[in-house]
Formats: structure tokens, C-alpha cells, sequence
């Protein structure tokens, strides 16, 4: 008995030290995050991140960028490939740039995501030197009390920074999105998170999974939705007419005070990165779909966050008006081209120098 308990041990340790390095990185990463891995268990992040780490310590990676931000910089709904991640690892090759794209952006990633994302590359050992943030129009909107600021990453950003945690928990409470653990759920968390064998369980499904697709010649279900142009849709302007959608786009003046979780999560971000490379850029919108883009209001703004960055130093592209609305998915997400031409032109702004905080 005692032999079996040891020979189980071993086993197990064996298992620990080895996982870790067999399960394929595609699984994990690939130009992007795995949407369907991560959206079930916000946890597996870490598993990203490490296996990240892995590949920029083995390969002696000195020179890289981070993406973080929502669903436009993960580029749903398209493939991986066409992804603004792997645009811009194309366009930094063709400019003769040794520069490796990491893009953990994530959808409904909110503002307080990204900040707790920057404190986890912290711990995790990987450089912000050089970051480029994705924000959308809608998160500057006044929050009543949906979308909750920090949407996947409450739990990291209550360990990692309780006073901020503290301070944006009114809002999360009012939505009903604050997270709670009891001492089991706690205990539970802990095992999970810590042991290998549990920690890419998720990855290892996957990967099997992916491999059978392509041993059945079977195509894989899009998580992200339906990658056509927003003109081939039925029923998406029905859809974006809803209250839910709508008001994302109000034109009420934004509030630029701390007051507006979105300012105060940037400011935390903004005083973390002082002394890096960061590129702020905000996504722009199909004006065909979203007529909200031509009153007075909503392009003042636009230029309210526009001077917001300016007054701060960062360096800011607003890409309303700069994709042609045949290059849109729906009314925020773009098809491959459109991803391409928003890469390269922040692969233009990233290497230009100027955005120093």
C-alpha cells in the first residue's frame, strides 16, 4: 500500500514538472488567446501567461509588445490569422523588425481588466516596456450600473490591488458582479490553480479536440460569431436598435472625472506605464449602423478623450472615420482587411518614437 502511494507520488510529481512543457502553446495562445479555453475559466489566463513567459525566456525574446484590450484588438469574429496580433507581427517582419506580438486581449474586456491584466504581467515576470491598449467609445459611457469596470478579473485585481478593488466595489455590487468566495470555494481555487494537472486540463481538452477536427476534416464551431461583412446579415440593425446596444452610443458629455471608473482605471494605467511605450488607440464604429456618429455630441466626445491623451502625453489614434465601413463585421468588429489596415497603422505609430509617457 505504501509502495502504491508512493509510486502515485512520483507519478504526480512527474506529471507537475513535465505538463507543463508538452502541452502545445497553440492550445493556449495562438496570435491571440483562446477565447473558448479562457471565457469558462478566467484562471486559465495564467496558464497563457506562463507558457508566454516560457517562449520569451527560451527564445531570449527582448524585444516585444503587449495588446491588451476587448473584443476589437482579440479581432473576433475572424480566424486567429486575421487577427490585428498577427497583422502586426507580419508588419513589423516586412519593416525588418525583430519585435514579437503578444495580443491578450480578451472580449468584454473592460478598463479595469486591462489595468489588472498590466499588474499580472507584473507577476508574471513580462515586460509592459511596450504596450498598445484598445478602448471603446462605450466605456467611457456612464455606467448605470451595467457593464461591470472589471468584468473577467475581479478576483486578481481584489489580490493584486485591494485599495482599487475597495474602491470600484459600489459599482460592481449594484450590478450583482462583485465576486465572493467562501473557504471552500477558496481552497478549491487554490488546488485548481496550482497543480498541473488541473491548471491545463482545459488546454489539453482543446487540443485534442482541435486535432480531431483535422484528423475528421470537420470545421470547428466560431465562437466569436458570424465572420461575414455587416451587409450580408439579416436582422443586425434590428439587433443594434435594442436599448442594450443603443446606449453604448449615448451623447451625453462624458465624464472625465475620477469619478467615471473608466478615468479611474485609466489614470491607474497611465501612472503604471510612465516612462514606457504605450499606444492608446480607440476602435471606430460603422457609421451606417451606428447614425449616433454624426450628432454634435458624440463627436465632442471623441474629442474630449482625443485631448484627454493629449493633456497626458500618450500617444492616441481614434480610428472613427479611418476604415471604410465595408471593412466592418458589425457595427464595432471589422473583417480581416479592416484588421490589417488598423495593424499597420499602429505598427507605423508604435515605431515613429513619439510615444514616450
Amino acid at each position: 500500500m505504501k509502495k502504491t502511494a508512493v509510486y502515485l507520488l512520483l507519478f504526480l510529481l512527474i506529471i507537475e514538472l513535465i505538463l507543463p512543457g508538452v502541452v502545445p502553446l497553440k492550445s493556449a495562445y495562438d496570435s491571440r488567446m483562446n477565447y473558448t479555453v479562457v471565457k469558462d475559466n478566467p484562471a486559465n489566463i495564467d496558464v497563457v501567461l506562463d507558457q508566454i513567459k516560457h517562449q520569451i525566456d527560451s527564445q531570449n525574446i527582448k524585444d516585444y509588445v503587449i495588446i491588451l484590450g476587448d473584443s476589437v484588438a482579440h479581432s473576433g469574429p475572424g480566424p486567429a490569422d486575421e487577427s490585428i496580433g498577427a497583422r502586426l507581427q507580419e508588419y513589423y517582419l516586412l519593416a525588418g523588425q525583430k519585435k514579437a506580438v503578444f495580443n491578450l486581449a480578451m472580449p468584454a474586456m473592460q478598463t479595469g481588466d486591462i489595468y489588472t491584466m498590466i499588474l499580472k504581467l507584473d507577476e508574471h515576470g513580462i515586460s509592459t516596456e511596450n504596450l498598445i491598449i484598445n478602448l471603446i467609445y462605450a466605456g467611457f459611457v456612464e455606467r448605470n450600473p451595467d457593464p461591470p469596470v472589471v468584468f473577467w478579473l475581479q478576483k486578481d485585481l481584489a489580490r493584486l490591488d485591494p485599495a482599487s478593488y475597495e474602491q470600484v466595489t459600489p459599482q460592481l455590487t449594484a450590478n450583482g458582479k462583485i465576486a465572493r468566495e467562501g473557504p471552500t470555494q477558496k481552497l478549491n481555487r487554490l488546488i485548481t490553480e496550482r497543480l498541473a494537472i488541473f491548471r491545463y486540463k482545459d488546454f489539453i481538452k482543446a487540443d485534442l479536440q482541435h486535432r480531431f477536427y483535422e484528423l475528421t476534416d470537420r470545421q470547428e464551431e466560431n465562437a466569436l460569431g458570424d465572420p461575414r461583412p455587416w451587409y450580408q446579415k439579416e436582422g443586425l440593425q434590428k439587433l443594434l436598435a435594442s436599448p442594450e446596444y443603443q446606449r453604448g452610443f449615448a451623447v451625453k458629455p462624458f465624464d472625465m472625472s475620477q469619478g467615471n471608473p473608466q478615468i479611474f482605471f485609466l489614470e491607474k494605467i497611465i501612472k503604471h506605464q510612465q516612462g514606457k511605450k504605450t499606444l492608446v488607440f480607440m476602435a471606430p464604429v460603422n457609421y451606417e449602423l451606428v447614425p449616433q456618429v454624426h450628432d454634435a455630441g458624440y463627436q465632442s466626445n471623441l474629442q474630449t478623450v482625443k485631448d484627454y491623451f493629449a493633456v497626458r502625453q500618450v500617444a492616441y489614434i481614434d480610428f472613427h472615420g479611418l476604415v471604410d465601413q465595408r471593412l466592418f463585421s458589425d457595427h464595432v468588429h471589422l473583417i480581416g482587411p479592416g484588421y490589417s489596415l488598423m495593424a499597420q497603422r499602429l505598427g507605423e505609430e508604435s515605431l515613429a518614437g513619439e510615444n514616450q509617457l
